[in-house]
C-alpha cells in the first residue's frame, strides 16, 4: 500500500513532522485507519457539513443510494475522470463493468479496478459521515490486497481507543511538568532560571497540543479555533528548528541564514500547534533543498482578510511536474527520509481553518510558500496576570487522584493558600470522610474501586454543601451523565495556575453558600 491516512470524522488530521513521538504516529495512524470502519460506533455527533478537499486522500462523497456528491481533486486523478462528468452518477459508474460495488455501501471493504486504460487495483473503504451521508476513501495498491483486510482493519480499530487512553496518561505526565515549571517562574527571581522554566513550558505546551489533537482525531474532532499571534508562532518554530538550520549545517561547513521581514499584523484564526506544525514542515523543507546552504526569509503582510506568510528560499527549487504534485499525500522527492505527507497536511490544515497554502518555484530558482491565513473575527481573551490567584478564605480541599505527579503538581500550587489532603484512590478518600470537613472535593474519572463520578455522587450524600471539581484528561460530551456529578470541570493536563486557584475558590464560595441555606 502506498501510505496510511490519519482521518477521523470529517477530516481531522494529526500533523506528521519530525517532532512527534514514532510510537503515537504509528499509533494513531493504524488506528485511525481502523475507525473509517468503526465510525458509526463512537456516538453520536451534530451534523457537519463534509468538506470531501480537505481529506488528504482520493475522496468521494456519496448519497445513501450510492450517487455521487462530491469528489475531491485527487479522486479526479485517480479516476481519470473529470468532476462534472461523475456528479450524480453511480459510483460505480467509477470502476470496471466486471466490478461491482457490493450492498450496502457502510463500513465496505473492498478490491476494485478502476476503469482506466491501467486498470489499477484500489480498495474503497465506505464511512458514514456525521451528517449521515457516505466518504468512500481509495487507497490505491501497487500490488493486490492482503487477504482478511476488513477483519484486520476491525481489529486494528482497537488501536484509535488505545490511543486515545495513550493521551490521557500522556496530559496525566504533562501536567507534572507544566504546573512546576510555571511555580519555578512565579517563585524565581534568577532570570536564568526563568529563561529555562519557559523553554520547558514552551516545549511541553507543543507537546501537549500534538497529544490533544491525537485525542480529537480518535474521538472524530476538530480542534477548536482560537486566536493565534503569528509573529509569536514564527519565533517559536524558528527556534524550535535552530539544530536543522544552524547547529547541522555548521557541523559541515555550511551556513543556513534566517532573514526576518516581519511587519505587525492581526490575531489569525487557527491554532498554535497547528501553525506550528505548518511552519516547522515548511522550514525543514526549505533547509533540505539548501544542502549546501543558503537563505531563508520569513514575510508577514496585513491583507484586508486574511495574514499572509510567506517562506522564501534560494534551494534547489522545482520543476512543473514536481509542483503539480507537491501538495499530493505520500509524494516526495526525498527519498530516503521523506513521508510525504508533510505539505498535504499543512494543506488540509489550512484550508480546514479556512486558508489555503501556495507554491511557487523553479530549478534551481528556489521556492516560495505563501500561507493565507484568515483574521480571528471573535472576541480576544483576556490577558492573564502573571500573579497567581488568592483567595481570602482559606479552605479544606481534598485531592483525589491515582497519578502521583498529579496529586503532587495540585499540592504544591494549593498549599500555600489552603489546608489540602491527597488520596491516591476513592476509597483512601472516603476514609474519615464527615460533614464539615471538607469545602471541595476535586477528583480524577478514572479511579480504581470507584470512579470519579461516583466518588462526587458519594461525598455529595455525606456531606451535601461540599463542592466537587472534575480534573480529566478525557473529553465528556455534553450529554455525558457523568459530568452531572460535579460542580465544575478542570481539563487536564493543568497548565493554568491562575484557572486552578480561581475554580478552587468559587468552590469554597459555593460550599459556603449551600451551608448557609441548609
Amino acid at each position: 500500500m502506498i501510505g496510511v491516512v490519519v482521518l477521523a470524522s470529517t477530516f481531522a488530521l494529526i500533523l506528521w513532522h519530525r517532532e512527534t513521538p514514532e510510537i503515537l504516529l504509528h499509533i494513531g495512524a493504524v488506528g485511525l485507519m481502523g475507525l473509517l470502519i468503526a465510525r458509526h460506533r463512537y456516538g453520536k455527533r451534530r451534523p457537519q457539513p463534509m468538506d470531501v478537499e480537505a481529506v488528504p486522500l482520493p475522496a468521494l462523497l456519496l448519497n445513501r443510494d450510492g450517487s455521487i456528491l462530491d469528489l475531491n481533486e485527487q479522486a479526479e486523478r485517480c479516476i481519470s475522470k473529470r468532476k462534472q462528468d461523475l456528479l450524480g452518477q453511480s459510483v460505480q459508474s467509477c470502476f470496471s463493468p466486471e466490478d461491482v460495488c457490493p450492498e450496502p455501501l457502510i463500513s465496505t471493504d473492498t478490491q476494485l479496478t478502476l476503469a482506466d486504460p491501467d486498470h489499477t487495483t484500489v480498495r474503497m473503504v465506505v464511512t458514514p459521515t456525521p451528517a449521515g451521508r457516505l466518504l468512500a476513501i481509495l487507497f490505491q495498491f501497487d500490488e493486490p490486497a492482503p487477504p482478511n483486510s476488513l477483519a484486520k482493519l476491525e481489529r486494528l480499530s482497537a488501536l484509535g481507543q488505545m490511543t486515545a487512553g495513550i493521551s490521557h496518561n500522556l496530559n496525566n505526565m504533562f501536567t507534572g511538568i507544566i504546573a512546576p515549571a510555571q511555580l519555578i517562574q512565579l517563585i524565581t527571581t534568577e532570570p536564568k532560571v526563568k529563561e529555562h522554566a519557559a523553554l520547558i513550558l514552551s516545549s511541553s505546551q507543543r507537546a501537549r497540543g500534538l497529544v490533544r489533537r491525537l485525542y480529537q482525531a480518535v474521538r472524530g474532532q476538530v480542534d477548536e479555533h482560537h486566536p493565534v499571534d503569528v509573529l509569536e508562532i514564527i519565533e517559536d518554530a524558528i527556534a524550535a528548528a535552530r539544530p536543522r538550520w544552524k547547529d547541522e549545517p555548521q557541523a559541515q561547513g555550511n551556513a543556513i541564514t534566517i532573514h526576518r521581514n516581519l511587519s505587525s499584523v492581526h490575531m489569525i484564526k487557527g491554532t498554535r500547534t497547528g501553525l506550528f506544525d505548518v511552519l516547522i514542515n515548511l522550514l525543514f523543507n526549505a533547509i533540505d533543498a539548501m544542502p549546501d546552504g543558503g537563505d531563508i526569509h520569513l514575510s508577514t503582510q496585513q491583507a484586508p482578510t486574511h495574514v499572509l506568510l510567506e517562506i522564501r528560499d534560494n534551494g534547489q527549487g522545482m520543476d512543473p511536474e514536481t509542483i503539480k504534485r507537491a501538495f499530493e499525500p505520500f509524494f516526495t522527492t526525498k527519498i530516503q527520509t521523506g513521508t510525504g505527507l508533510g505539505l498535504s497536511t499543512s494543506l488540509a490544515t489550512l484550508k480546514e481553518w479556512g486558508g489555503d497554502l501556495t507554491v511557487h518555484s523553479a530549478p534551481d530558482g528556489g521556492a516560495t510558500f505563501t500561507l493565507h491565513l484568515p483574521l480571528w473575527q471573535g472576541s480576544l481573551p483576556p490577558v492573564h496576570s502573571t500573579t497567581p490567584a488568592t483567595t481570602s478564605t482559606r479552605g479544606q480541599v481534598l485531592v483525589v487522584d491515582d497519578d502521583e505527579s498529579v496529586r503532587a503538581a495540585l499540592h504544591h500550587i494549593l498549599a500555600d493558600h489552603h489546608d489540602v489532603r491527597l488520596a491516591a484512590s476513592s476509597e483512601e478518600a472516603l476514609k474519615g470522610f464527615v460533614p464539615g470537613r471538607y469545602d471541595v472535593v476535586v477528583v480524577d474519572l478514572g479511579m480504581p474501586q470507584m470512579p470519579g463520578d461516583q466518588l462526587a455522587t458519594e461525598s455529595r450524600k455525606r456531606d451535601p454543601a461540599v463542592a466537587t471539581i472534575l480534573i480529566t484528561g478525557w473529553t465528556l460530551e455534553s450529554s455525558d451523565v457523568r459530568a452531572a456529578s460535579f460542580d465544575q470541570i478542570l481539563s487536564k493536563p493543568l497548565d493554568d495556575i491562575n484557572l486552578i486557584c480561581s475554580v478552587i475558590g468559587d468552590g469554597i464560595k459555593l460550599r459556603n453558600h449551600r451551608a448557609s441555606d441548609v
